[in-house]
């Protein structure tokens, strides 16, 4: 039941989501879609990529089993803490692709999911 509910939520959410940016996209204001907005928040922030290539990283390179799982868990968190206080001290117009690629490893990493059999 609840993998029905599940799915539903994620597939109302991605019509909500395609919806608002197909209305955003044909009105006369610009830099106001989703892509616009994270492209450029991604410039300022490296908080977002890496967040971005966490999960990333968590749903696409899933491991054969989980070992240690709590440990690695709360190392994840730590990381993110110190990404975010990182934004504190960011120098814009650094390439988002360096958090990105780093949070994908860390998903991997510290917030592995095992392979679905």
């Amino acid at each position: 039941m609840s993998a029905r509910i599940t799915k539903w939520v994620m597939l109302v959410a991605a019509v909500v989501v395609l919806g608002w940016d197909v209305y955003v996209t044909v009105n006369d204001v610009k830099g106001d879609t989703i892509s616009e907005l994270l492209r450029t928040w991604a410039w300022k922030w490296p908080t977002i990529p890496f967040v971005c290539g966490v999960v990333l990283g968590h749903l696409f390179w899933n491991v054969d089993r989980l070992i240690n799982k709590w440990r690695k868990i709360y190392v994840l968190w730590g990381v993110c803490a110190s990404i975010l206080a990182v934004d504190i001290l960011w120098v814009e117009n650094v390439a988002p692709v360096l958090p990105a690629v780093l949070g994908v490893v860390i998903g991997h990493w510290l917030w592995p999911q095992p392979k679905s059999s």
